[in-house]
């Protein structure tokens, strides 16, 4: 199977591109870590989740999850 078949297929099995797919859990798995612990910067943080830097991080956060990072540490009571 060729790569761009294999792309059609996943789109077809899961209603969403590969690379949408990898945003997603990149996110979720950003998400998770934020939970866990609270970084002591955030540009840091988005280099070690695999977001080239602090502002790619925001959009992505801001697009899949309507809430930016800061946000969702302020919500979650963990930061002022």
């Amino acid at each position: 199977m060729g790569q761009r078949q294999l792309q059609r297929q996943f789109k077809r099995w899961l209603n969403m591109t590969p690379i949408y797919y990898k945003r997603l859990i990149r996110v979720h798995q950003s998400i998770v870590s934020l939970r866990n612990d609270v970084p002591d910067n955030l540009a840091d943080f988005a280099l070690i989740q695999g977001f080239s830097d602090q502002a790619h991080m925001t959009r992505e956060f801001k697009m899949i999850a309507n809430i930016t990072p800061h946000q969702f540490l302020v919500k979650c009571a963990k930061v002022d």
